[in-house]
């Protein structure tokens, strides 16, 4: 009995023994769980820019350790702004709504555009006189350039004196005084318009514009209406450049003696008209012949003015300048011209036929000098003016002879009123201006 407990208790510790012989197995390290991001906060909710402008926006992540950590930016009407890694654009006036988000949360920041305000308008006339059934052309410079709302309205303060169509068109209605007004924004600018009765030969024309079959003493005289009609009509050049110039002619109180057209006309050699076509310029020909159809029976001074201009400033001709600019530039300096004309400039030979005869309807080497009846009415005015020169005859015009006479110039004279002169010859010289 003994033996056997003894085997028992023998056999239990070694089994004890075995079990601690072998190796324990640690359990495996469990990975750690991303952290996410529970929240996200703008440095703005609400955001006001002017177009243009720029701002930029950050964003805080919560917590502070997310793993989550890239934002994605995005904005609800990108006609109004933009965003780029939260750099925020104002495109256009409006508002909008912009979102950043990092994982599933999201935050939005309200972003409000306001337009760029216009500061003034400034019209391309303050004041001006119109006949009855004249136009005048107006324009309106909005600053600053990049204004939001350069949109103009045109009105007119009394539309019995004068209208304006929506492209700032104004016509004379009938005798009086209108404010024309050009608004965007609420920013008026304004220009006053009197209105006159249509002008007349014989009368007085002003330093301001208007003119009058009696002479004002209180106003500057400037020169006296030779022709009423659209001298427009054959120059396309004073078309272009001053469209409302379509009520007539002026001829200028006084003269100047003794201009020579081109002192070194022989040296050059050639023509205005030649340098102009080699040149492909847009101005009409200075050449004419005798023919009805030829410029010689056109009223286009100021396109041969602007033409001989041309030719002066250019650097090859500085040899050979048409002198006589020099008497026209002296007279420009001496008489200011109102905003409204032209300008004063050479009279063409049609244009000094008009001074004395009219309107005469055919070619102007068959004119006869006959009736006076223009002429008498401007000297009758020239004569109410102090220190005015009644108009004459062998006046010099910007008419150029026919390409085999290169050095004569078309002068209009009472008996031949196309004849030549030379151009280094001295002769009298009358400008002109269009209204």
């Amino acid at each position: 009995m003994k033996k056997y407990l003894l085997l028992s208790i023998f056999a239990a510790f070694s089994f004890v023994g075995c079990t601690n012989d072998e190796p324990v197995t640690p359990d495996e390290p469990t990975p750690d769980e991303p952290v996410l991001a529970i929240g996200i906060e703008l440095s703005a909710t609400e955001l006001t820019l002017t177009v243009g402008d720029t701002a930029e926006l950050t964003a805080t992540i919560s917590p502070e350790d997310s793993d989550e950590t890239e934002v994605s930016w995005s904005i609800e009407d990108d006609a109004v702004a933009t965003v780029e890694a939260g750099l925020v654009t104002a495109i256009a006036p409006g508002q909008t709504t912009l979102t950043a988000t990092v994982g599933s949360v999201s935050a939005e920041c309200t972003i409000t555009v306001k337009g760029i305000d216009v500061e003034a308008i400034e019209l391309s006339h303050s004041e001006a006189s119109l006949g009855i059934g004249a136009t005048l052309q107006l324009t309106a410079t909005v600053t600053p350039e990049n204004a939001t709302n350069k949109s103009i309205t045109w009105s007119s303060s009394d539309e019995a004196v004068a209208t304006v169509d929506e492209a700032g068109l104004v016509t004379g209605v009938a005798e009086g005084e209108a404010t024309i007004m050009a608004e965007a924004d609420g920013i008026f600018g304004l220009c006053t318009i009197t209105v006159i009765a249509p002008a007349h030969i014989g009368d007085f024309y002003y330093a301001d514009g208007s003119y009058s079959s009696t002479f004002d003493t209180s106003k500057s005289v400037i020169g006296v209406v030779f022709y009423t009609g659209d001298p427009t009509v054959n120059d396309a050049i004073l078309r272009r450049d001053h469209p409302n110039c379509n009520h007539g002619l002026v001829l200028a109180l006084t003269e100047t003696q003794d201009v020579y057209w081109q002192k070194n006309a022989r040296q050059y050699n050639s023509t205005v008209s030649a340098w102009v076509e080699a040149n492909g310029l847009e101005y009409q020909t200075l050449l004419s012949g005798i023919e009805y159809s030829d410029p010689m029976n056109q009223i286009n001074g100021y396109n041969n003015t602007k033409a001989i201009e041309a030719f002066n400033a250019a650097e090859e001709n500085a040899e050979w300048p048409v002198t006589a600019m020099n008497a026209l530039n002296d007279h420009r300096r001496t008489v200011a011209a109102p905003e409204t004309s032209s300008g004063w400039y050479f009279p063409s030979i049609k244009e000094l036929n008009l001074a004395f005869s009219g309107d005469y309807q055919g070619p102007i080497v068959d004119f006869e000098n006959e009736d006076t009846t223009v002429l008498d009415t401007i000297n009758a005015s020239l004569r109410q003016v102090p220190n005015a020169i009644i108009y004459d005859d062998d006046y010099l015009s910007s008419t150029e002879l026919d390409e085999y006479n290169v050095y004569d110039m078309m002068v209009f004279s009472w008996y031949v009123p196309t004849d030549g002169v030379s151009k280094t010859a001295g002769i009298r010289f009358r400008a002109v201006l269009a209204f």
